[in-house]
């Protein structure tokens, strides 16, 4: 176990100048915050905070980084406040403390590859300074240490999450011993037999192994000399875990793993490292397909290295790798050596061009001898146009800066997407237009027959939630004029003395549809309902005008001069009874739009039947009509029949007031067929057309919709805005 001291001394050997004042107050603040606390060991907890500072000052990280991880837990395990830690150590200090506990809580569930690495993602996202991530795996690497501590299932479960999560992220970070530690003990817990047999093996093995690599050692250093090369040259056990993955990966055995047995030349230039080169390949048989020249073509990751294997003393194969000190330090200790920066995902250009330009900067002041120097240059945006949420589950989704929990919700599935009522971030309810950030956990709540808004458009980015909900619009569109028009059509055939389904039999339609272009009968209803074509001009295309009476002659004239949508009104029509009279078309007037429960009067008109308004309506008192055109009229309506009517709201903008509407209007079963809003200063303006059974249905949607915190107005609409649906 190592003291405060160690970690100290450490510190002051690569930056004799550091502020250690800082690292003591750390180590007593974190004494006392943790007294009386023990980790699983025995040991007291302080030991691992103690553990985490050593390991980071063995990276040469700054002194900030160094107390950082002294303190990395008092946030999350103790009673320590953030405003505290601000106090006491400074607003660097506290940021770098929250970025690792908020990494800390969270729980990693989904091992799927592409999980895993959308994962790293979010935590390269989170932690917008890298010294959090380096904290963190500081803190990873010590817990995986003293893991035996733990029971068998925290060991297989901490274990994967840092061969999933943790190591590949010191990879990226260009911490190749880190990485590698990660790796070895991990493996020891999640495959315990394999490891022990490669333990096995590599014990079995060793001492032929060291024989080899000496003679082989002895022989480059005697032909390097001889060429006047300056070299050190060591020997190269592969770690476990990398044998391991090779033997799965290739399907091979141990024995077939080549580079089991490697040598490492590191030469003072690149020049140096190619003539070893040739050296090694004019003593020892080259074995082909195994030379790499990372040097000239760098892996995206900024590592470089020559990479050669060659058939060795005794006929056993020996990869040797060829590099300079310079490229030796930038593979084995990444951004702490030098401070440069490494990353390890391939083909992602925008991604590499982020860490090509930072390494730049950090080689560029890798002279200078304060460490503190570099910190600005290590905080970086890496996914500025991303974020990375949870669900509930684990699963971790990636989606553009911006994105709402309508855009989470259509990326779980369309349906949750369509019948999504609210959401829960991080357990608290939030309105649906809120904002997303990198690591929220989201909960979407969902209503069966629930359907989308219109207004979501308004607040939805991502393409799939678009096109989604404007897809879900056109369809409900589609099915409205599909059905309106199959009625308007069997009503104006009624009138001819012809039926649709004996139509259906024949090929009248069908002539129709393919003189007008249309692929089936859906298409054609469609036609009719969304006032393409009116019924009364099919019905006189299925029947010519030369065979039709002088009576149906005048009808079709009248249809030329009348606008389609006067006829759509037959539907609602249908709820009127005529005293007396059997069977004649009437319709609702434009001016007043009476509902069942309105009292009503109606007039005959010339060629066009009964017109039926509101008792009150102005237009029938302006016209002073006669008795005779009156007509006793009442209301015979079927309970399954809605009415579309249009309400005028307004109210005083707020927030999610849009959506409080829609609900307030849900809550009565009431269908909105279309909404529109507009905002002016600090007011909102609401049209929408909704369907409703009669007057005290509307009556109590409009109580409802008053009752919305904000709305001052609720009215309806007497006359409906062109275009919009009736």
């Amino acid at each position: 176990m190592h003291r405060i001291h160690d970690c100290v001394d450490t510190l002051k050997r690569y930056y004799p100048e550091a502020d250690t004042d800082l690292v003591y107050r750390a180590y007593i603040f974190a004494a006392k915050m943790h007294r009386g606390q023990t980790r699983l060991s025995g040991e007291p907890y302080l030991s691992h905070p103690i553990e985490t500072a050593v390991i980071l000052a063995n990276m040469k990280m700054d002194v900030v980084t160094v107390a950082t991880g002294l303190l990395h837990d008092v946030l999350e395990d103790t009673d320590t406040s953030h405003e505290q830690l601000q106090e006491l150590f400074g607003p660097e200090v506290a940021q770098l403390v929250d970025g690792v506990t908020k990494i800390s809580k969270i729980h990693f569930a989904s091992r799927e590859e592409y999980q895993a690495e959308n994962l790293r993602k979010m935590l390269l996202a989170m932690a917008k300074d890298i010294r959090v991530l380096l904290v963190k795996l500081a803190d990873r690497l010590h817990n995986v240490r003293t893991l035996k501590y733990a029971g068998e299932e925290q060991q297989r479960r901490v274990a994967k999450e840092t061969l999933d999560i943790y190591a590949p992220l010191a990879n990226r970070l260009g911490l190749g011993l880190i990485k590698s530690e990660l790796e070895d003990q991990s493996f020891m817990y999640t495959e315990p037999e394999i490891y022990q047999q490669l333990i096995d093996h590599t014990n079995e093995t060793r001492a032929e192994r060291q024989q080899t690599i000496e003679i082989t050692r002895r022989e480059i250093e005697q032909q390097l000399q001889t060429n006047a090369i300056e070299a050190t040259i060591s020997g190269r056990q592969k770690h476990l875990y990398s044998i391991y993955r090779k033997m799965k990966s290739q399907g091979i055995s141990y024995k077939e793993v080549m580079d089991v047995i490697g040598l490492r030349v590191i030469t003072n230039t690149k020049g140096d490292c190619y003539s070893t080169l040739g050296i090694i390949h004019s003593t020892w048989k080259h074995i082909p397909h195994t030379f790499d020249d990372y040097i000239t073509l760098p892996k995206p990751n900024m590592y470089q290295s020559l990479h050669t294997a060659v058939i060795g003393p005794f006929g056993k194969p020996v990869e040797i790798q060829i590099r300079t000190w310079e490229m030796h330090h930038l593979a084995e200790e990444g951004i702490a050596a030098h401070w440069r920066y490494k990353e390890g995902k391939e083909q992602d250009d925008e991604y590499d061009k982020k860490f090509f330009g930072l390494r730049h900067i950090l080689e560029w002041q890798q002279e200078l001898k304060d460490p503190s120097e570099f910190v600005e240059h290590l905080k970086i945006d890496l996914f500025p146009d991303e974020v990375y949420v949870f669900t509930p589950q684990g699963q971790v989704k990636c989606l553009p800066q911006g994105a709402t929990p309508i855009d989470f919700a259509y990326a779980i599935h369309t349906e949750v997407g369509h019948q999504c009522i609210g959401a829960k971030i991080n357990e608290r309810l939030v309105p649906l237009r809120t904002q997303l950030r990198n690591g929220d956990i989201v909960s979407i709540l969902t209503q069966k027959n629930h359907s989308p808004g219109k207004d979501w458009l308004n607040y939805v980015v991502t393409s799939k939630a678009k096109a989604k909900i404007k897809q879900y619009f056109r369809a409900k569109q589609r099915e409205e004029e599909i059905q309106i028009g199959k009625e308007l059509l069997e009503r104006a055939l009624r009138r001819s003395g012809a039926k649709l389904a004996q139509l259906q039999k024949d090929d009248a339609l069908k002539r129709v549809m393919a003189e007008l272009n249309l692929s089936g009968e859906e298409d054609l209803f469609a036609a009719i309902g969304a006032e393409k074509y009116s019924a009364k001009q099919i019905v006189h295309k299925i029947f010519p005008e030369e065979q039709l009476s002088q009576e149906q002659r005048e009808e079709l004239l009248e249809a030329r001069y009348h606008e389609a949508d006067q006829e759509k009104r037959i539907k609602s029509g249908s709820a009127i009874k005529v005293k007396g009279v059997d069977n004649i078309l009437t319709r609702f007037g434009n001016c007043c739009k009476p509902l069942p429960g309105d009292e009503i009067v109606g007039f005959i008109t010339r060629g066009r039947g009964i017109t039926v308004h509101s008792a009150d309506c102005p237009n029938i008192l302006a016209l002073g009509l006669n008795d005779e055109r009156k007509i006793e009229v009442e209301w015979d309506s079927d309970p399954d029949m809605y009415y579309p009517t249009e309400l005028y709201i307004v109210g005083t903008v707020r927030d999610s007031i849009l959506a409080d509407i829609v609900a307030a209007i849900a809550k009565t079963k009431t269908e909105i067929l279309n909404s529109n809003s507009e905002k002016a200063a600090n007011q909102i303006e609401v049209r929408c057309v909704i369907n409703v059974q009669g007057r005290e249905h509307l009556n109590n949607v409009i109580r409802a919709v008053r009752n919305v915190r904000s709305v001052t107005e609720v009215t309806q609409v007497r006359t409906l805005k062109n275009g919009w649906r009736e």
